[in-house]
């Protein structure tokens, strides 16, 4: 009988082994993991925005479990605490502790990203920018990507540099679609600086784009910057060329209310010129003398029809 009993208990053990998940030990035998208890506190106190108490229960991990496994993690989340209590020296200090030693785990970064969003906070937008280039050099996730792109344009647009936030934005945009949520972050943000971008740039990252996005937006400004300098005929041109080629595009009826303005207003037929005259100093009887000469040539143009009429 005896014999028997433990013939039946050696047999559980192998169909509890068999029945285990491959990889693992069965679960009679595995151990629960040290600190397990604590670190769910945190996270409980962490998710109903008990700060004080999460970052309390993080901490006593750290230092009960030096060597656990969610050490990174709890230094991460407490640097994020910081982060959200404003005590951004402290936030930053706890992100670059999970990057420089636990540089190989996937809470490095986002650690990183973190920091951006700290630092730029902070309103520190020159240490954004330099730690820019070791945050993208991690393996960032999508969303990861996206948000520190978002904080470097932001960065950039705060120190009054918009063609290098718009690199940056668009560096983001190129990682999601046109249908992704996060595009709705980024759109506004690219057209700003798109907005504050010359002429002379704007033709020239449209014809490096050769039509891929933003090509469109860019298109648009262009025809909007050339109604602000008086290009009334190139914005005509621009706007007839962004119909025909963006016929889909979120602001084609914004331009086909602007073409059809611009027509209207005959400015285009419009031709300006000016002179400078010395009209004071020594020059002055010179300056006078032409200043009425363009007087009498308007008075005359008055009494005659001409086409264009001379204003």
């Amino acid at each position: 009988m005896k014999r028997l009993f433990l013939a039946v208990m050696i047999s559980g053990l192998f169909v509890c082994a068999a029945c285990a998940p491959k990889g693992g030990a069965p679960w009679i035998f595995q151990e629960k993991q040290p600190g397990a208890a604590l670190f769910q506190s945190a996270e409980t106190n962490f998710k109903e925005k008990r700060y004080n108490a999460a970052f309390s229960d993080y901490e006593q991990y750290i230092a009960k479990y030096p060597a656990g496994k969610r050490v990174p993690e709890a230094l991460l989340q407490m640097g994020i605490i910081k982060g959200q209590q404003k005590r951004y020296a402290q936030a930053t200090a706890h992100f670059k502790q999970v990057m420089k030693n636990y540089p190989q785990t996937p809470h490095a970064g986002q650690a990183g990203v973190e920091m951006l969003a700290v630092l730029n906070e902070a309103g520190d937008f020159e240490a954004v920018i330099r730690q820019a280039a070791d945050i993208f050099a991690y393996e960032l996730s999508k969303a990861q990507f996206v948000r520190a792109g978002l904080t470097v344009g932001d960065a950039y647009m705060a120190l009054n540099l918009p063609q290098e936030a718009y690199y940056a934005f668009l560096q983001a945009y190129g990682r999601v679609g046109e249908e992704d949520a996060a595009a709705k972050k980024i759109i506004p943000r690219l057209k700003a600086a798109i907005n504050l971008l010359s002429i002379d740039k704007i033709k020239e990252e449209l014809a490096r784009l050769d039509g891929r996005r933003p090509s469109g937006y860019l298109m648009f400004h262009l025809g909007s910057n050339y109604v602000g300098t008086g290009n009334i005929g190139d914005a005509i041109g621009v706007f007839t060329d962004f119909l025909d080629q963006y016929p889909d595009h979120e602001m084609f009826e914004k331009a086909e209310a602007r073409l059809a303005e611009l027509k209207a207003s005959g400015l285009a037929d419009q031709v300006n010129i000016g002179c400078l005259l010395p009209l004071t100093g020594r020059y002055e009887a010179f300056g006078n003398q032409a200043l009425h000469g363009v007087e009498l040539a308007l008075s005359m143009s008055s009494e005659t029809e001409l086409d264009p009429p001379v204003n």
